[in-house]
């Protein structure tokens, strides 16, 4: 093979290559369900009947998560993994499921609508470091809703 051949070759083989990584991602998209978790201790693994549950709603779900974006230092890691495991449900449930994330601090409406309708109220957090210390009002609470019904879940 001459040299003008290899490069051609090569350049049609990374094309491809480039192509059917295109393809597969396009396939994978399609398909929302499909879902592997590789932690040693299956940590972000949703269980079969959670599952089941999710595949059996007859109507829509919301589930709304209310978090500051100042909160306790110790309350501050978890809301990262609320928000992957919510992101799961949505996933796992073919569209029965929708996720709202709020921040009630910074949007009028929300804090209204989180205090009047479903009782969420800002909770009072000291904060102390090197630095600074004082007192934060935050939210930190989830709110499930069902048909007519809704249950909260908070701080």
């Amino acid at each position: 093979m001459d040299r003008h051949t290899r490069k051609s070759s090569l350049a049609l083989t990374l094309i491809l290559g480039a192509l059917n990584l295109i393809a597969f991602n396009v396939l994978i998209a399609g398909l929302p369900w499909l879902r592997v978790d590789l932690t040693e201790d299956r940590v972000y693994s949703i269980t079969p009947a959670t599952k089941r549950l999710l595949s059996s709603l007859d109507e829509n779900l919301t589930i709304t998560g209310y978090f500051s974006k100042r909160t306790h230092p110790k309350l501050a890691p978890l809301i990262p993994s609320i928000k992957d495991l919510l992101e799961e449900y949505r996933a796992l449930s073919g569209g029965r499921v929708n996720v709202e994330i709020v921040d009630p601090g910074e949007d009028e409406v929300a804090e209204q609508e989180a205090n009047d309708r479903f009782g969420v109220e800002s909770t009072p957090f000291r904060l102390a470091s090197k630095y600074e210390s004082g007192i934060v009002n935050a939210y930190f609470a989830v709110v499930v809703r069902y048909a007519d019904q809704y249950v909260r879940y908070g701080f």
